[in-house]
Parts: C-alpha cells; structure tokens; sequence
C-alpha cells in the first residue's frame, strides 16, 4: 500500500523467517560473510622505518609467508620457499611512503607502511 506523500516506497513482506514475521532480503550478507582474508605474517627487515637514505634506490627486504605474492609500492616480487624477499624501489628527495602488501595463496594478506627520506645531499 503506497504511504501519502511518497514515490515507490516499497513496504517489506511479511512472512515467518525465524519467528520474526519479516521476510528477509536475500541480497543482505552478515559482516561474518563479507569478511573474507585473514592476516598472515609480515615483517620489514631493512631498511628501518623513517631511516634516511643518500642514494636515490632501495632495496625493501623482509619476510612474509612461502611464496606470496609482495607489493612494494609498484614493485611486484614473490617470496622464496622461506618466506624472504626483496625489491628495488625508487625514491624522491624528501620523505617517500613505502607500503608492502603480501597475498598467500589463500586470498590471506598483510600490509606494512612505512616511512624512507632520500637525502641527496
């Protein structure tokens, strides 16, 4: 029935879901649905968070999980059969955001942010 003052408004259905007397809309998904990674492990072994640089280049290393696939800013790489890796990244004068990003296998992933400034002196 169409409510005074209003344009397709579309009233719920009634009807038995558990007792509660509303049907429920099947295009609804609960939080646990939509949740789907876990994290895995992800450290930074060099360079150290907010460690300031003379050269232009990096190397990112650290470890995550067996062969992941790692993001380092528009670096891609993938870990060894120990979980290590590495990729070279190019940095700007001044502060540069580093953010590593490793996926599993399983859709699982993990994210570190950090900070290098590249002094050119």
């Amino acid at each position: 029935m169409p409510i005074p003052g209003t344009a397709n408004v579309t009233q719920p259905t009634p009807g038995p879901v558990n007792g509660q007397g509303m049907s429920a809309s099947p295009t609804m998904a609960s939080p646990q649905a939509i949740a789907a990674t876990n994290q895995i492990t992800l450290s930074i072994t060099s360079p150290a968070n907010n460690a300031t640089v003379t050269t232009a280049t990096v190397t990112v290393r650290g470890k995550t999980v067996p062969n992941a696939d790692v993001f380092v800013n528009d670096a891609q790489t993938k870990s060894d059969a120990s979980g290590n890796f590495s990729a070279s990244v190019t940095l700007d004068e001044g502060a540069n955001p580093i953010v590593v990003v490793a996926n599993d296998a399983n859709g699982n992933s993990a994210e570190q942010d950090f900070q290098i400034t590249y002094n050119a002196g």
